[in-house]
């Protein structure tokens, strides 16, 4: 085709190709169900023309070994038209190779402690490769399973293990040796040399588990060598001393004040309670050690604190929240003057977090409350617990500074300590803990009138040993020194005013520890015991009590002789402080105690009971003036009564005369004035336990003295 002046020009011509032949792709086999037979059928990928030729069946079955598979079944095999031989292993069964199965056994060098093994193939023959591998190095590690202590041997365990084509082998028979570790004696550390000049020295050395000291005179020897600390030409005198089958050498030079120590080996910084512990591999001829601190992002180093002659140092500045990075150089003093070693100038890192300090445990509302002190860097707390002489087993977390234990046993006695967290950074925690007894809130049973004031009462707290019991007026706040203490389960408050609320609650105390306490409490209004009067009148018997403060009325109760109160009046006025028990007007000669409460609402006083014996009123017969300056006074009999008294007077003059025994009726009054009027009264009396109990005034009757 071709385009001219925007006319298309198209010719044509035909190419004959010639035929390609058949070209046939890999062949799909066809299976009788018995699978005794097979076809392969091969289609040319060019016409889609196809061809089928029987295949020739071969059976197999190769057992799978520890490194290579077997197989189990039928194999097809044919030859393709394009001569090349296909086979079909569709219907073989592949079992995989089964993998050694090794058991270690370890030989143990008694020297070092160091241990091969030689693994065994369970699942393979002697002959088959692989089956045993020797001489493997094992890889040992050590724990100690008892400490020894100055004075007993201890225990420690070797366990041997081996790795080996990605699996790791040991043996609890073979794998592991148990040796005792010698009793550690008195550990006595690199002595610190003392020096007289350079004649004599004496060598001081400390036990690390406690407090002894020997001091070593030395020998002293000089040479003159090529200096390892000095310069050339140096002499270098040697303080000897012999302790413990071992020789310990200090060197003094002359010539030198300075020495090239060692670098130490860095230990580890780690976070302690009070601060970073640093620690470090002591240096050869080191009396002492300078500790070097930056925080991280610093470039230069700061020394911390003096140079110190142990191999560990608390870093007590350290601020929470703070990553630092610690480095120790070696220090020796000779001659009066001080050296400084080199240091790694990589040291050891550490984020410092500051162990929490407990500032109290108290029982509060809701269960025991454990406070703290905020700790700078810290992302969260752990607040652990146990029961006295346990371990720390178990932990709560917080993000505050206080966290509330809902659980517990009264009486039971629980310690706690914190530590700070921030994701795996940890502080150290205080290992003694602060401790608290358990109280439960005592439970507030009631709080009444009782016969000498207000009874409030609660429920036993295991784990008490007395109790406090606050009060306060209606408003007023729990506190101070608004309480009284207690052994029981009961106090009685005398105090108060009639007809004012209060409120009580109760914290149960062990020492100095206090329970937390029902802040709603319980209130009761106060109001005394009614103090009760009587008298007999014509109607009965007169029942009368001093006002309440507070009191919305009064229940009057009355028994007889020894037995039940039962109520006799409702007086539904505060001011009513009276009562006329007209029931008993007839019953002469019957002893009836009354005792009266003050309420207000479903609030009752105590009460306090009175008796009276009933006697009914005396009626004069007569009066008379029998005889010269006297009169005779006539009554009628009262059967229950001891005697009777006769009552007269004439104008401011009045007396009283007791008639003894209960059948005498008259009685002659002399020494009365002649021309006066007397009034005569008679009353009956009965005496009950040395109690005179009286009957109402009899109407009067008068009477002139005219002899």
């Amino acid at each position: 085709t071709v385009t001219v002046d925007g006319q298309d020009y198209t010719d044509t011509k035909e190419v004959v190709n010639p035929a390609a032949g058949h070209t046939y792709g890999k062949p799909s086999f066809l299976w009788n169900d018995e699978k005794t037979d097979a076809t392969a059928k091969f289609t040319c990928t060019v016409c889609g023309e196809s061809v089928q030729l029987t295949c020739d069946i071969t059976s197999v079955d190769t057992a799978a070994t520890c490194t290579e598979d077997g197989k189990k079944g039928v194999i097809a095999t044919v030859e393709g038209p394009d001569g090349q031989t296909y086979t079909d292993e569709s219907k073989a069964e592949v079992i995989p190779a089964t993998g050694h199965a090794y058991s270690a056994v370890f030989t143990w060098n008694e020297d070092d402690y160091t241990a091969t093994a030689v693994l065994t193939c369970a699942n393979c023959t002697e002959e088959d490769e692989g089956h045993v591998v020797s001489d493997l190095k094992a890889d040992v590690t050590y724990k100690t399973t008892k400490e020894a202590t100055c004075t007993a041997a201890g225990e420690g365990v070797y366990t041997a293990s081996v790795e080996y084509d990605g699996e790791t082998y040991t043996d609890s028979a073979t794998g592991t040796k148990t040796v005792e570790i010698s009793a550690k004696g008195h550990k006595y550390a690199d002595p610190e040399f003392i020096w007289n000049g350079t004649e004599s020295a004496v060598a001081v050395f400390t036990c690390a588990e406690g407090d002894d000291e020997q001091r070593v005179d030395c020998v002293i020897r000089a040479e003159t060598t090529e200096p390892t600390y000095a310069k050339d030409g140096a002499t270098v005198y040697y303080a000897i001393a012999q302790f413990n089958d071992a020789e310990y050498i200090d060197t003094k030079t002359e010539t030198i004040a300075k020495k090239t120590l060692a670098v130490p080996e860095l230990g580890e910084a780690v976070n302690d309670n009070g601060g970073v512990t640093v620690t470090w591999s002591p240096v050869e001829h080191a009396t002492a050690y300078q500790v070097y601190r930056k925080a991280s992002g610093e470039k230069s180093w700061s020394k911390v604190g003096t140079p110190v002659t142990g191999t560990s140092f608390m870093d007590t500045t350290a601020v929470s929240g703070t990553t630092y990075v610690y480095t120790v150089g070696g220090v020796v003093e000779e001659d009066g003057a001080t050296a400084l070693g080199s240091y790694d100038e990589n040291g050891v890192s550490v984020k410092y977090i500051a162990a929490p300090v407990v500032t109290k445990a108290a029982n509060t509302a809701k269960g025991v409350t454990v406070t703290w002190n905020k700790v700078p860097g810290a992302a969260k707390y752990r607040v652990y617990y146990r029961s006295s002489g346990t371990q720390w087993t178990s932990y709560k977390e917080a993000t505050g500074t206080s966290y509330t234990f809902g659980g517990g046993t009264s009486g039971k006695t629980y310690t706690y300590t914190v530590q700070a967290v921030n994701g795996s950074d940890m502080s150290s925690y205080d290992e003694t803990g602060v401790s608290v007894v358990k109280l439960s809130i005592p439970t507030l049973v009631k709080a009444e009138n009782t016969a000498k004031g207000v009874t409030v009462t609660w429920e036993d707290v295991p784990g008490a040993t007395k109790y406090r019991v606050y009060y306060s007026s209606s408003g007023a706040k729990w506190g101070g020194k608004s309480y009284k203490e207690t052994t029981g389960t009961s106090y009685t408050f005398t105090g108060g005013t009639s007809g004012k609320t209060y409120t009580y609650t109760v914290r149960a105390v062990n020492g100095s520890t206090l329970s937390y306490f029902d802040k709603a409490g319980v209130s009761v209004m106060k109001l005394s015991v009614p103090t009760v009067a009587l008298k007999n009148t014509a109607s009965g018997i007169s029942v009368s009590w001093d006002e309440i403060g507070g009191a919305k009325g009064y229940y009057v109760y009355r028994k007889t002789g020894s037995g039940k109160y039962s109520k006799i009046a409702t007086i539904k006025s505060g001011s009513t402080v009276s009562y006329t028990d007209t029931a008993v007007k007839s019953k002469n000669g019957t002893a009836y105690t009354y005792a009266v409460r003050a309420y207000n609402g479903q609030t009752m006083s105590y009460f306090a009971g009175k008796k009276m014996v009933r006697l009914t009123s005396n009626t004069i017969s007569s009066v008379t003036n029998s005889a010269k300056g006297a009169m005779t006074v006539k009554w009628d009999q009262n059967s229950s009564a001891t005697g009777y008294q006769v009552y007269y007077k004439t104008g401011s003059t009045v007396k009283t005369v007791t008639v003894k025994g209960n059948s005498s009726l008259s009685k002659t009054i002399s020494g009365l004035t002649k021309g006066s009027t007397y009034t005569v009264y008679v009353r009956s009396y009965k005496t009950v336990s040395d109690v005179n109990y009286y009957s109402a005034w009899s109407s009067s009757k008068t009477v002139k003295i005219s002899k």
